[in-house]
């Protein structure tokens, strides 16, 4: 295997545009409980910063949805309106602890979200279960557990 770049060393951040951002906040803040760690409102449009992970500064990973109106220099070529099959975007992965895998899937259950699959990946010692977000994003939760997928 090919040594990677050590000059990166994480994913500092993520970025959606979605079309309505009240309802994709409460999906994110209520249902996947991400903490608010700045929102703007100015003449560039409306966006919120999440903090995820319980890292430093320097370690944190953060998730940022956009307003599809939100204009930057970004934005410069983009349609106002994205259609999420037509999407770069596969899916958002999270690591969550294996100690909550079964509690979390059944809490987001429990709360009606459809979960569109589960199982295992043996080459990255996960396992792992995806749903979407309101706007059709897949997410996929995913925990690191060697014991689990040993068996498989």
């Amino acid at each position: 295997m090919k040594k990677s770049n050590q000059h990166i060393t994480g994913l500092a951040e993520i970025s959606l545009r979605v079309h309505n951002l009240k309802v994709m906040r409460r999906f994110y803040e209520e249902v996947l409980r991400l903490q608010v760690m700045q929102e703007f409102d100015d003449s560039s449009g409306r966006c919120v910063f999440y903090t995820i992970g319980n890292g430093d500064q320097r370690d944190r990973q953060n998730m940022a949805l956009f307003q599809e109106t939100y204009k930057s220099w970004i934005e410069r070529d983009r349609s106002s309106r994205i259609n999420v099959k037509q999407s770069t975007l596969r899916h958002l992965a999270f690591n969550i602890a294996p100690e909550e895998f079964e509690s979390e899937k059944r809490r987001l259950e429990d709360l009606c979200v459809v979960i569109l699959r589960s199982g295992t990946g043996t080459w990255m010692q996960t396992r792992m279960f995806y749903f979407a977000d309101p706007e059709g994003n897949v997410i996929e939760f995913r925990s690191y557990d060697e014991m689990e997928t040993k068996h498989d």
